[in-house]
């Protein structure tokens, strides 16, 4: 007898194999979509973070002097106040979970709305003449996709007071 086509059973387990390498293509490309949102996220925790870090660095760095009775170290919620290199008051610190640069009163909220800033840790080490500033930051998304980036550094401000 001559057969010409598929019997049943052949035609289903055609189409069983074909629907799990379906379903298989199917869930790596959700992984890699999933995979690619998260690092799009952690590169811009990082970028966002890099970018906190600099302007503090550069504004304790430039800074007349920085006030140890006004600034609180040592807290995951710390803020820092110095005077700035045109005499002004200045400060960082976090407000409502974001990064905040508050000059004579006009506070700049620097984190963009969909990150916030988990800490924000300032602490004085002091060695022989001079001393710097170790500053500690964790940023993260609002989402909880990601974990929190976390970043540090140190600043060697010129000048140390007390109020």
């Amino acid at each position: 007898m001559n057969k010409k086509g598929f019997t049943l059973i052949e035609f289903l387990v055609y189409l069983s194999v074909l629907g799990v390498l379906f379903l298989s293509l199917f869930s790596f490309l959700v992984w890699i979509f999933r995979f690619n949102e998260k690092m799009k996220i952690t590169e811009d925790s990082l970028y966002y973070g890099n970018r906190i870090m600099s302007i503090m660095n550069y504004n304790l760095r430039e800074a007349q002097g920085i006030d140890l009775s006004a600034s609180n170290f040592n807290t995951d919620a710390g803020n820092i106040v110095f005077i700035n290199r045109d005499g002004e008051r200045s400060e960082f610190l976090i407000c409502d979970n974001d990064f905040c640069f508050d000059q004579e009163g006009s506070e700049k909220i620097m984190t963009p709305g969909d990150f916030v800033v988990e800490r924000l840790r300032f602490e004085i080490i002091e060695g022989g003449d001079s001393a710097l500033i170790y500053i500690n930051l964790a940023i993260r998304d609002i989402f909880e996709i990601t974990k929190p980036v976390k970043l540090e550094t140190f600043s060697y401000p010129r000048v140390f007071y007390e109020n």
